[in-house]
């Protein structure tokens, strides 16, 4: 054993020392929860694709109306058809995506993953008025998909600092938490050897070790938004809409974090791996609200704004942690700590919506439609004292709250596309920008999309195909005591969506 590992065990020569750190860590406090600032971001990101028709035309489709898509967009869209339908829209993901450790030496690592899914169901209902101003009042029922939470990656690389530093900056702020700080204890991954109340690590005098360390992380999941609208066309001059819609949402997470030492370099310590895995279901309640202008027979404009969507919200969630270190005199032991199966229910508010548009039809041939959406991700916000009268959630769902305010932008995301008719046949193309939603990240998320459509007497088929680039800025866990850790995650997804549907 070096000598430094013997002045490390001699632990009341640096009490001062521990004890000043331990003053400055009581004004900085975690609370084990799962709720996060990008959770709020999460579920407040929507990605409305639901036909092949919308998805072709690059999910621009709502100031020219007509399409299913629009009862999630702009509902005054419904106002637009002249024969009720039905239709399913079956999709295909293929997900790629590759991770780096950005304030260390990295390894970029590509994962790919695909999944089967279904982007929208649903029937419109037309109905005719007798001896009125409206060409028709529609109805509508269906199910759009509005998020999907599949992911993978992996990332790997050599970085200072250790995941040891978020448990003892609970630890020594006095903070044990069934999940973090109290189960490390068990694994022996922190220790308080002299029962002084200073719990230190193994990596505390080796503080410049590039320590390797890697994590995957597997997500799953959707957000299905049951829609019930209604719209109408007034003296075919205005189309005017509304939707109810109720999002259930669904989301798991698994992450396993690991770190090793396999050079030697950290006295006593061999390995880690903490485990974590979250389970989310809530179901919410939000309004949207449309209108479509004809300003001419060719040019139309169209603006729609969305409430803030209400989401009660349920985690279920577990960690365990094993810690291998190899002990001078009882040589290697490989200590575990296991959390109990926690529960947690609150509430989220996500951002409200503003959404403009507009349509130039060109002659019997087709269409260029295009598409604004302004949200302030920012606006979103927990409420972690719905159900509960503990204090520390209070203290947390101001920190956190905080947090979203400071950490995201408002912005816009541009989306523009068209359509060519050769009956019986449809050709498509459509492109979409969005900006970075956290604040002081540069770069923009892009997609592509192409595709086909045919339309022959009552029965309609399409085909589309979107290809997205999409960056996410990740954080393996927090700390204030030793350097923060970043990964850059570049992800690369694939949809192809088809459509089939009937007019009666």
């Amino acid at each position: 054993m070096s000598w430094l590992v013997q002045l490390f065990y001699s632990k009341k020569q640096h009490l001062l020392v521990r004890f000043a750190i331990l003053l400055c860590l009581i004004t900085f406090t975690q609370f084990a929860k799962a709720q996060t600032a990008f959770d709020a971001l999460r579920y407040s990101t929507f990605d409305v694709t639901a036909t092949a028709r919308n998805m072709g035309v690059g999910s621009s489709i709502s100031g020219v109306g007509a399409d299913f898509s629009t009862l999630s967009t702009n509902p005054a869209g419904l106002g637009s058809f002249r024969f009720s339908e039905i239709l399913i829209s079956p999709a295909y993901n293929f997900a790629g995506a590759k991770a780096i450790l950005e304030n260390g030496e990295s390894n970029a690592i590509k994962e790919t993953g695909n999944q089967f899914l279904f982007s929208a169901v649903g029937a419109i209902f037309v109905g005719n008025p007798m001896r009125s101003n409206w060409s028709n009042f529609n109805f509508a029922i269906g199910l759009n998909q509005t998020a999907n939470f599949n992911q993978e990656f992996d990332f790997s690389g050599r970085s200072i600092g250790s995941i040891t530093d978020r448990f003892l900056e609970q630890a020594n702020a006095g903070q044990f938490f069934d999940f973090e700080s109290d189960i490390a204890a068990q694994a022996d991954a922190i220790f308080d050897l002299d029962n002084s109340g200073i719990w230190t690590s193994d990596f505390e005098f080796f503080p410049n070790v590039l320590v390797p360390k890697k994590q995957s992380v597997t997500r799953r999941g959707s957000v299905q938004e049951l829609l019930i609208s209604i719209g109408g066309n007034f003296k075919e001059r205005f189309l005017i809409g509304a939707s109810v819609g109720l999002p259930f949402l669904n989301y798991s997470e698994t992450k396993i974090y690991e770190e090793s030492d396999p050079n030697g370099e950290i006295d006593i310590f061999e390995n880690l791996t903490f485990r974590e895995n979250l389970t989310t279901t809530g179901v919410g309640i939000n309004a949207k609200l449309g209108l479509i202008i004809f300003l001419t027979n060719k040019i139309r404009v169209g603006a729609a704004v969305h409430t803030p969507t209400g989401l009660d919200l349920e985690d279920t969630f577990t960690t365990d942690i094993d810690y291998v270190f190899n002990d001078p005199v009882n040589g290697v032991i490989a200590g575990r700590g296991v959390s109990p199966d926690g529960q947690f229910s609150y509430r989220l508010n996500t951002p409200w919506r503003f959404i403009g548009g507009a349509g130039f039809i060109i002659g019997q041939s087709g269409f260029i439609s295009t598409e604004l959406e302004w949200v302030n991700f920012g606006k979103a916000n927990f409420n972690l004292t719905a159900n509960s009268t503990n204090p520390d959630d209070a203290t947390f769902e101001t920190e956190l709250n905080t947090q979203i305010t400071n950490r995201f932008n408002s912005g816009i995301n541009w989306r523009v596309g068209g359509e060519i008719a050769a009956d019986p046949f449809r050709l498509r193309a459509g492109i979409g920008v969005g900006f970075q939603p956290e604040v002081g990240k540069s770069g923009i998320n892009q997609f592509y999309s192409t595709g086909v459509g045919y339309r022959k007497g009552r029965f309609f088929a399409d085909v589309a195909y979107r290809l997205s680039f999409i960056k996410e800025n990740y954080i393996p866990y927090l700390t204030s005591i030793a350097q923060q850790q970043n990964i850059t995650v570049d992800y690369t997804d694939q949809r192809l969506l088809t459509t089939i549907g009937f007019k009666f």
